[in-house]
């Protein structure tokens, strides 16, 4: 109603007037387009609530209550600025939200008032849960599956590492969704658990994040800081990346699109089954330096600690060669020895001379000492072939199994095939050792599958390097260096052109013992 109007119901039987997008005008809006005045309301406005007031006492508009608690950046605090206390939900029992991902939630608090906040951040690129778009990389490994010996999530991924194509390594590899990771510090983390059987023919293990299999970073980890058949938790810094292993043009941060996973092996042939990998993830780490100074009292109310790591390689167990996971116990040398104790002599120098209980002169040194530096022992002349009592190995047939012993283990270090009577020639020929009877008869002319399983040293001689200026007698003597396991049995196999009839051969060997 306009001022000095009668107060009576406005009402329109027409047409509305619309804006030029086509929708109808509100009343707001078709009065200050209609109308240059200033109207009044003639009812009573009232507010059941309380009304926000500034100092003076006056109401604070809609606009002016935003406008008070809009401050810009760097500006200058009031004495009378606006502000809304923040509030968060108490929650002090630290659970795993239900809110899905990228929805809404509200700020948790403990039960100190403080809001709940995680120092590390992460980032999981797979819980490797299932092998969805997980792909062996090459034919040196096989077998990918999921397995239930896991330690994060429902499963694990398991594959094996079997003799491939010139490749060393078991990886599998995957193309994910492109991750920003941002900008990484060098002591942020990659983190994944893993389980090797067997570390006799490991080399190192590794993870790789790049954009695709030819650009990429790849950290190592070598098998001297690993435990066998363990699950253990590996930690690769992001400022430790493999030199060599970086790979075209190694790797951008913001878009990741490739990871892979692995363990590199000592040869090509080498095979082991049951490799696992769980849960590959990125972690910020908080990077402190820490310096004590106060004084620290405790106690160990236990004497057993254990330890699994010094200096980032796995400890030394019982005893060894020093390591990087040695412990070393610094002992005093300044003090004498308590009143009783028996002084330690010098063995070469003083004969006779009482350690403890034990007196030197009773140890009785004996043959076949076991160390590097043991004296050969020699097997004398044996027969390999009696030409007059034994009828004939016709060329490339085997001789009888003989038994010979060569007790415990060590080294073959040289051995001297003699060829008399009847007509001695020179030829090619090989001395078999077995750790069980092979049950060869003379005039074999090939070995079972049984009897090859046994055996332990072939010993190959060349009829070029007999020496042939003896009238009676054709002999080879060569240096050798075959290990060798309890040897029980010989055989000696004819290689050359002619037969042995009447011909004797006959063996010595010299060998070391080192058990």
């Amino acid at each position: 109603t306009s001022a000095g109007g009668s107060g009576g119901a406005v009402t329109n039987a027409g047409t509305f007037a619309v804006q030029e997008d086509g929708a109808a005008l509100t009343a707001q809006q078709a009065f200050q387009a209609a109308i240059e005045a200033t109207l009044t309301i003639v009812g009573a406005v009232t507010n059941a609530g309380t009304f926000v007031v500034q100092e003076d006492g006056a109401a604070l508009t809609a606009l002016q209550l935003i406008d008070n608690l809009v401050h810009p950046i760097d500006t200058v605090i009031g004495a009378t600025d606006a502000v809304v206390g923040l509030g968060c939900r108490h929650q002090g029992d630290t659970v795993h939200l239900t809110t899905a991902e990228d929805d809404y939630d509200i700020v948790r608090c403990s039960n100190f008032g403080a809001m709940q906040t995680e120092p590390e951040q992460h980032h999981v690129f797979d819980a490797l849960d299932a092998v969805g778009s997980w792909l062996i990389l090459d034919d040196a490994t096989a077998n990918l599956a999921t397995t239930k010996k896991h330690v994060l999530g429902t499963d694990a991924l398991i594959f094996d590492k079997v003799d491939g194509s010139g490749a060393f390594a078991a990886v599998i590899d995957q193309t994910i969704s492109a991750t920003d990771l941002g900008s990484p510090s060098p002591h942020d983390l990659l983190q994944t658990v893993i389980y090797i059987p067997d570390l006799a023919d490991v080399a190192y293990i590794f993870v790789r994040v790049g954009t695709d299999d030819s650009n990429y970073n790849e950290w190592q980890i070598e098998d001297a800081a690993l435990l066998a058949a363990t699950f253990e938790t590996v930690i690769f810094n992001i400022g430790d990346a493999s030199h060599a292993g970086i790979t075209g043009n190694g790797w951008n941060p913001s878009v990741i699109t490739y990871i892979a996973l692995g363990v590199q092996f000592d040869g090509e042939d080498d095979a082991l089954v049951g490799i696992i990998f769980d849960e590959f993830s990125f972690h910020t780490n908080q990077h402190t330096s820490a310096e004590l100074n106060a004084e620290v009292s405790s106690s160990i109310s236990s004497a057993k600690v254990d330890l699994q790591k010094i200096n980032g390689s796995v400890i030394d167990k019982n005893s060894g060669n020093v390591s990087n996971g040695t412990q070393r116990v610094v002992l005093a040398d300044n003090v004498a020895l308590p009143a009783g104790t028996n002084a330690i002599g010098k063995l070469a120098a003083n004969d006779g001379v009482d350690i403890g209980d034990v007196d030197v002169k009773s140890m009785i040194a004996t043959a076949g000492l076991l160390h590097a530096n043991s004296p050969v022992t020699l097997i004398d002349t044996f027969s390999l072939f009696d030409g007059s009592g034994e009828t004939q190995i016709a060329t490339t047939n085997l001789g009888a199994s003989k038994a010979y012993s060569v007790p415990g283990t060590g080294r073959l270090v040289q051995i001297c095939v003699i060829v008399s009577l009847g007509t001695p020639f020179a030829e090619n020929m090989s001395i078999i050792f077995f750790d069980a009877d092979p049950s060869v008869t003379i005039e074999d002319t090939s070995l079972t599958l049984a009897a090859s399983q046994n055996i332990t040293n072939i010993i190959s001689l060349r009829g070029s390097d007999f020496r042939n200026n003896f009238a009676t007698t054709k002999i080879n003597c060569q240096t050798i260096d075959e290990q060798y396991a309890a040897i029980t049995h010989v055989v000696f196999a004819s290689e050359g052109l002619t037969t042995y009839d009447d011909e004797d051969v006959e063996i010595r060997v010299l060998y070391r013992r080192k058990s």
